[in-house]
């Protein structure tokens, strides 16, 4: 994974131009891919992991990923501001799954760097659904005329947890027997995100 992001910073590395440092703050579009997890399992119709029998077709999600489209606006601030570099304190409010009528929201808090020639990295928490995590980010803004068009790819790990599951017992009326089911603990990865958006800003 982190060859892959490398490439995709070098590439994003051809399309710099030599503008001064701005800010991009705005709207934002985009998709994400969904490594098999629970998170996966549960864009395509399953449940979050709870106590009530979860876990029962892990062998299904566990082999497939998925595919959401992402909405949502970008707020940042400067707190270093010169003419060749900014940093900046970034927030990131995305809603993704609505055109599989779900609602999944994260915020994302970044700290990075931003080069007058659009190039940025970033890094920070996610909080989302799927929990707490750290994302990674990297960008760059292609600049035509007075428009300003943020790319940015960013990376969630996953996150390891179990699903413990307590004893019971189940009695048939039928027969008057008792069955006794044991606990149980079921590991699982909440599986990673890989998110490409783009967004749209006037000239600052």
């Amino acid at each position: 994974m982190n060859k892959f992001l490398l490439s995709i910073a070098l590439i994003l590395f051809t399309f710099m131009s030599h503008a001064q440092v701005v800010k991009l703050s705005g709207p934002r579009v985009g998709g994400t891919i969904v490594t098999p997890g629970a998170t996966s399992f549960f864009i395509q119709g399953g449940d979050f992991p709870s106590n009530n029998n979860w876990g029962e077709n892990y062998e299904a999600w566990e082999q497939s990923s998925s595919f959401i489209t992402q909405y949502g606006w970008q707020l940042e601030t400067k707190f270093i501001d010169s003419e060749d570099v900014a940093g900046l304190v970034e927030w990131v409010f995305l809603v993704g799954g609505m055109e599989k009528g779900l609602f999944l929201p994260s915020v994302s808090s970044l700290f990075g760097m931003r080069t007058k020639s659009g190039v940025e990295a970033a890094f920070g928490p996610n909080v989302s659904l799927s929990g707490v995590a750290m994302v990674l980010a990297v960008g760059v803004t292609i600049k035509t005329g007075n428009l300003n068009i943020p790319i940015n790819l960013s990376f969630v790990p996953g996150k390891a947890s179990t699903n413990e599951q307590g004893a019971y017992s189940e009695y048939n009326n039928q027969t008057g027997e008792i069955t006794n089911y044991p606990a149980k603990v079921i590991d699982y990865n909440t599986g990673s995100r890989i998110s490409l958006t783009m967004g749209f800003n006037l000239a600052q």
